[in-house]
């Protein structure tokens, strides 16, 4: 699967002040079946691991200064994201999200007490402690 979907520029201005956000954080354990607007899909998957300065710094040979730091700047963190359409794989250096697996080769289970993903190739679980 090689799809790609260019995201739209992150909105990296205004929003709401963090120690407002760090007082109202809470967990939920119910979701909505609602598809995630693409604006606010990108300034998510922005915040978690976007270049703020695309020319500076250097991780594996790649340039880039993210907003999540990493130990001596190895940059290892990949960021999936499922949707109906297929499983994608988040890329900052072209703020995209690239196709690795299709809705067929995935089957989603979120029962109350189990979360998995199973795929073709292989089975993630993880369990509430």
């Amino acid at each position: 699967m090689e799809q790609a979907i260019w995201l739209p520029q992150p909105q990296t201005t205004g929003g709401k002040p963090l120690m407002d956000c760090l007082r109202e954080r809470h967990s939920t354990r119910e979701y909505s079946r609602r598809e995630v607007p693409v604006q606010e899909l990108s300034n998510l998957l922005w915040a978690a691991f976007g270049l703020t300065r695309e020319h500076a710094g250097v991780g594996i040979g790649r340039p880039g200064s993210h907003t999540a730091p990493t130990a001596c700047n190895y940059q290892l963190i990949d960021i999936y994201v499922a949707r109906a359409d297929g499983v994608y794989l988040y890329e900052p250096h072209g703020h995209e999200l690239r196709g690795v697996l299709p809705t067929t080769s995935v089957r989603l289970s979120t029962s109350p007490s189990r979360r998995s993903c199973s795929t073709r190739r292989s089975t993630w679980s993880t369990w509430p402690t």
